[in-house]
């Protein structure tokens, strides 16, 4: 069980390194670590719930397979498919692009993670 809260810890920090980064005006590894949270988060419940995650680093993939735990996460999924989307593209960008992220890319974003730690705290029980 410890192993598993590591996930939910981990996805914790990477999202305070998020807000330090955003202060320090660094967006472009704001929105990287911004994505690994949401990683984490969605890997911890899965891994809490169902025992095992998929070893795979899409966001919407991993939301889909939590509608083995709850409905909600595909909704959450329709719901902000499009941010996303962003998200992803932000993991694959870092490593191989040269693009950059601008600060309001990084903060309509912050909420939305807050909404599914609200999302995945509903289920730990």
């Amino acid at each position: 069980m410890e192993r598993v809260r590591l996930l939910k810890t981990r996805a914790l920090n990477a999202y305070e390194r998020v807000l330090d980064a955003l202060e320090a005006g660094d967006y472009d590894w704001a929105i990287f670590l911004l994505e690994q949270a949401f990683q984490l988060l969605i890997k911890y419940i899965l891994a809490l719930k169902l025992g095992y995650f998929p070893r795979v680093h899409s966001i919407s993939r991993l939301l889909e397979e939590a509608e083995e735990v709850s409905n909600e996460f595909p909704d959450f999924l329709a719901r902000y498919r499009n941010q996303i989307a962003v998200l992803e593209d932000a993991y694959i960008a870092s490593r191989y692009y040269p693009r950059r992220y601008r600060e309001e890319d990084v903060r309509d974003k912050l909420e939305i993670f807050k909404e599914l730690l609200e999302l995945v705290e509903r289920h730990e029980e």
